[in-house]
């Protein structure tokens, strides 16, 4: 089975089959140890074929260029445990950023360690929802592993951290990112707010948001993203 050249994860990850006319070979390593390291992942599939290059506007031309350079540092960023808090409105490219980083970090890793959870993004409102549900419940295994995934990643992407939360819902974020942070384990966070607001009991709370600033960096994206011009018509969807 073949599939499009330039829709396959290996694209740009030096597969074999790139000069095949058919297209990119199912069979092809490179493909094969990226999916299992995005399976792995729990990464939505709209991020997982993000682009080399991301329009930069230029009310946030700065924290780009922070951006770009943790990029081409994935690997100590990961390796020394940093963090990194992403915030801004819907549609500033929030996640799309902080899946961009997860997804240089595969990349450089999935050949060797394709079998190891390399990066976990965490959906917050799935994670707080399974935690409620019974014992012995699918969605209560559901939470159990998603606990596990978060614990055992290297880098975890906490995506949408907003609230406001219950109290239970607040100590149990606090017990997972304090205790990558206590393992200097990378994480990254997207949010609609500032930390300032976050830091309120009714939202995550003083001691959460003292971990993430402990070992943070801080990117406030201003402007909504652009999304690629030109744009191609869909094809038949009968090969031609």
């Amino acid at each position: 089975m073949y599939f499009n050249f330039l829709s396959c994860y290996a694209r740009d990850f030096d597969p074999v089959c790139k000069d095949y006319p058919e297209g990119c070979n199912r069979y092809c390593w490179g493909f094969h140890s990226l999916q299992i390291a995005y399976n792995l992942s729990n990464m939505p599939e709209i991020y997982r074929r993000l682009p080399k290059e991301i329009e930069t506007p230029k009310e946030d031309a700065n924290y780009i260029d922070l951006l770009k350079k943790l990029d081409d540092r994935i690997l100590g960023f990961v390796e020394e445990g940093h963090g990194l808090f992403i915030c801004g409105k819907s549609g500033t490219g929030k996640t799309m950023w902080a899946c961009k980083l997860a997804q240089s970090y595969i990349k450089k890793k999935a050949k060797k360690v394709a079998y190891r959870r390399l990066v976990y993004f965490v959906d917050i409102v799935e994670l707080l929802f399974s935690m409620k549900a019974d014992f012995g419940s699918d969605d209560r295994k559901k939470y159990i592993e998603m606990t596990e995934s978060i614990k055992e990643a290297d880098l975890v992407i906490w995506d949408n951290v907003d609230g406001p939360y219950t109290d239970a819902e607040r100590d149990l974020l606090f017990l997972l990112i304090n205790e990558r942070y206590s393992n200097r384990k990378a994480q990254i966070f997207t949010s609609l707010y500032s930390l300032n607001t976050l830091e309120k009991e009714n939202f995550l709370g003083g001691q959460a948001v003292d971990r993430i600033r402990r070992q943070s960096y801080e990117v406030k994206l201003l402007s909504p993203f652009r999304g690629r011009k030109g744009k191609k018509l869909p094809s038949r969807g009968d090969g031609k």
